[in-house]
């Protein structure tokens, strides 16, 4: 079981006016997998990586929210969600919480 984070925007509308950029960005990831299920998800996992796990991070591309899965706080989330969340804020301020609202 994961622990299931969202990004939470200054201006919601931000987020929508830029999905299609922030998802480009996601796919561009290090990490990213070719073998994502759909185009409004991305798995995340180290090319390195003996987890059995499938992807050690699923981004959702919602349509009015950005979610983040994460199956554990290794490299794939300190280098490329941290990575993710910089490239965003340069663009609107933005925040990951978790389900309870708290700032991860």
């Amino acid at each position: 079981m994961g622990f299931d984070l969202s990004v939470r925007f200054a201006d919601p509308a931000c987020y929508r006016k830029n999905r299609c950029r922030i998802a480009r960005f996601v796919r561009s990831l290090p990490s990213a997998l070719d073998t994502s299920p759909s185009t409004t998800e991305v798995w995340l996992k180290d090319p390195t990586s003996l987890d059995p796990w499938a992807y050690e991070v699923r981004v959702l591309l919602k349509q009015d929210a950005l979610c983040i899965e994460v199956m554990g706080f290794g490299l794939v989330f300190e280098r490329d969600v941290r990575n993710l969340m910089l490239r965003i804020c340069e663009e609107c301020p933005a925040e990951i919480i978790d389900d309870d609202g708290e700032l991860v």
